[in-house]
């Protein structure tokens, strides 16, 4: 069997780039991660014939045109954003693959 065949109508929750932390008003922690590996992941998972949906911190990565068409992309800032979003992906939707 194909990877395609296994993947195909899979539901995968893909979360890239940096998350950061509020250390007062003007301060954050973070990395310097620019979200592009985890756009990659979600990209095979789409080209893969998933369901992805992508949850992207404020990274440097750009985004293709057909990005938004092939997956459901949320973009984030910080850690309570975040959180709230995978607690909300995870209420709507079952997920068979989680990449964080």
């Amino acid at each position: 069997m194909k990877l395609a065949e296994i993947l195909n109508g899979r539901r995968v929750l893909v979360t890239a780039g940096p998350t950061w932390v509020a250390v007062d008003r003007v301060r954050v922690i973070t990395s310097i991660s620019s979200g592009e590996t985890g756009l990659r992941i979600a990209r095979r998972f789409a080209d893969q014939g998933c369901q992805v949906t992508l949850l992207m911190g404020p990274g440097r990565t750009q985004f293709a045109g057909y990005d938004s068409t092939r997956m459901s992309i949320h973009s984030y800032f910080f850690y309570d954003e975040l959180a709230a979003l995978i607690r909300n992906c995870l209420q709507a939707t079952a997920y068979d693959v989680i990449v964080h």
